[in-house]
């Protein structure tokens, strides 16, 4: 694959021509290696075990150890080859040829070896794009097949199983794969600054076709654009340590129980400057992980062996946990931040940032740097602000990271983290039945959700079911809490068609619609009169509806007020029904301040608040005599005068 070196572009196989750009090239070539030259000198933990004996491996650019036969090796070449793998040994003589019959090839870059003894599996990645015009990419797979490897070479087909990749933003270039021991693929594109990284979503599966997901990227400029580029990586056996490798240098992870594949990028790795080949590409660990292997895609081939020493950072920086969690009602949340190794003088920068929650509704958007002086090991706290919306909703997330490291440390695991934001407030999710009465007997509703218990109202239409009871089958009216997920309650006199409501301390759940086939009586005016003065009666839904629900009586306070009459302006007792929403009626006599009730063949809506009736002027008499009405009452002069009349009516 195309090397790119400080800016240059050269190729596999670079052919100095007298050209225009020759002079270019030749000081592409010294520049690049002066650089690898005196890298490599920091490489003392490497030695040359052999050259490959077999031509045939002339672009060795996968390579993986073998599980079923340790102290062996599997390796490939690049494109421009069969499809075939070889077998080899530490002494660089190839002990079985493998052909993988009726496979194609258009790039395969590298290889994987995954399981244990006879149930391992050979993965052979076909995942070269240098154009970025593939529309997917091909990994193949077989059993390591049963050998003597103490004998002669031989040369065999296996069977193969095949799985079709994509990636989810298009095509990309890749020259590393990595395999685990359920099945799981990941690839790691090649790119000059960040390199994408991405894993299949299932295992392995013969046939089928499989979009990648994207799990994290990093940028492996260690020191050049040579070092930048991808070209090859291995799991341990173990599954405790990886490995990858650019043309100069390896990084290497220690990977901690329990940590995701999106985790990881944020670890610091150790990088380690390889020895100088003429085009190195592929790296694996031992059987037993206890070394590394390399490999050249040029002849001859060279096999190389380094010790796997994975030494910690110098210090490192990190969350005490990978996830945390609070209460809407909490407040705020607090999150701690740790640090190891070194105790010199450290910063780090910490940020929030939009999970599924938002800042601004569901916390304080915070971000903030951290100190430690020399000497200071402790660890540092910063809070984030958690706001309460007083609504259901689920449980929401707020991602966190740190960077922006400065001192003798490296970010360690976790870098991020994330906060959940724990919904403590209450739901409906449904209620049963959707209509009823006050009654007698009041309709019985059964509310089904969650996080009822200390609920300490529920209310249909706005309007309160009144208390807490310990038996709502013994009781018409209240409500009584069943569990954190069921209340039961009386539909209330007073209840008008609108929301269920169920309300706790955290805050208020509501649900539509409980409609309420009693009259229901929303509001009335005037607030006060005498009798015989109109009231106006306001209800809602249908509530006055003379052929759905036809009233039946009005009363005020307990007290009739007569029949209904088709004009209420030319009678003095009585009610008219105006419309299915309004009534007017006529204050009966012998009234008394209380609530205006309408009733129905469904029962008996009443108001939420008291009409208050008002006594007659001290006094003053309304007096008729004849056609003429005379008063009595006191003078401007405060004198009483009485008037004398034969005939008067009062």
């Amino acid at each position: 694959m195309p090397i790119i070196s400080a800016g240059c572009i050269i190729s596999d196989r670079l052919m100095l021509e007298h050209s225009p750009t020759s002079t270019v090239l030749r000081a592409c070539v010294m520049l690049l290696v002066a650089l690898t030259v005196s890298r490599a000198e920091a490489a003392d933990n490497a030695r040359q075990l052999c050259e490959l004996s077999d031509a045939r491996i002339s672009e060795s650019s996968g390579l993986s150890a073998s599980r079923r036969y340790p102290g062996h090796l599997w390796t490939h070449n690049d494109s421009g080859n069969s499809a075939r793998l070889f077998l080899i040994n530490l002494d660089g003589q190839t002990v079985a040829t493998v052909n993988l019959e009726g496979a194609s090839k258009i790039d395969w870059e590298d290889m994987a070896v995954a399981g244990t003894g006879q149930d391992a599996w050979v993965y052979v990645g076909d995942i070269g794009d240098n154009s970025k015009a593939r529309p997917n990419i091909v990994v193949y797979r077989f059993r390591e097949p049963e050998l003597n490897v103490t004998a002669p070479p031989v040369t065999l087909s296996v069977p193969w199983e095949k799985m079709t990749l994509t990636y989810p933003d298009g095509a990309n270039n890749a020259e590393t794969l990595l395999a685990t021991g359920d099945g799981h693929l990941i690839v790691i594109t090649k790119n000059v600054g960040p390199s994408q990284v991405f894993k299949t979503t299932e295992p392995f599966a013969a046939n089928t076709l499989q979009t990648l997901a994207s799990i994290g990227q990093y940028n492996f400029c260690a020191a050049d654009l040579r070092s930048c580029l991808a070209t090859g990586g291995d799991l341990s056996p173990d599954g405790t340590h990886l490995v990858v490798r650019s043309y100069t240098d390896a990084y290497e992870w220690t990977l901690p129980a329990g940590i995701l594949w999106t985790e990881i990028w944020s670890i610091a790795p150790q990088i380690t400057l390889l020895p100088v080949t003429k085009q190195g590409e592929s790296i694996c660990y031992s059987a037993d992980g206890e070394h590394l292997y390399m490999t050249s895609e040029q002849l001859p081939t060279p096999l190389w062996e380094l010790t796997a020493e994975v030494a910690p950072p110098t210090g490192s920086v990190q969350f005490s946990a990978t996830a945390y969690s609070g209460s809407e009602q909490s407040g705020s949340v607090t999150i701690t931040v740790t640090r190891a190794g070194t105790d010199e003088a450290v910063t780090v920068q910490y940020a929030t940032s939009n999970g599924t929650a938002s800042a601004g509704t569901d916390y304080a958007a915070t971000s903030g740097t951290l100190s430690w002086a020399a000497g200071d090991i402790s660890a540092k706290t910063f809070s984030i602000p958690i706001l309460n919306d007083s609504r259901y909703e689920r449980n929401e997330t707020v991602n966190l990271a740190l960077g922006g490291l400065t001192g003798a440390a490296a970010l360690g695991y976790p870098a991020t983290a994330v906060l959940t934001i724990l919904d403590d407030d209450p739901k409906i999710s449904d209620f049963t039945p959707t209509s009823g009465t006050p009654g007698p007997p009041a309709t019985l509703v059964t509310i089904n959700g969650l996080r009822f218990t200390g609920a300490t109202a529920v209310k249909f239409g706005g309007r309160s079911a009144g208390e807490l009871v310990a038996d709502i089958n013994a009781s018409n009216t209240g409500y009584q809490i069943v569990s954190d997920t069921q209340i039961k309650v009386r539909v209330p006199a007073t209840a008008i068609t609108g929301p269920l409501s169920v309300t706790v301390p955290s805050g208020t759940a509501r649900k539509a619609t409980f409609t309420v086939s009693s009259p229901t009586v929303v509001k009335f005016t005037p607030s006060s009169g005498r009798v015989s003065d109109i009231i106006t009666i306001t209800g809602n839904g249908a509530s006055f509806d003379s052929t759905t629900y036809p009233p039946t009586a009005v009363t005020l306070n307990g007290v009739s007020a007569g029949a209904q009459v088709p004009d209420i302006n030319a009678s003095n007792t009585g009610y008219q029904v105006i419309s299915a929403t309004q009534i007017k009626v006529r204050v009966p006599a012998g009234a008394a301040t209380g609530l205006i009730g309408v009733s129905n063949a469904n029962g008996t809506g009443v108001s939420a608040t008291t009409f208050g009736v008002l006594p007659s002027v001290a006094g003053l008499h309304q007096l008729r005599e004849r056609s003429r009405i005379v008063w009595l009452g006191r003078s401007r002069a405060s004198a009483k005068c009485e008037l004398a009349l034969p005939l008067f009516q009062t």
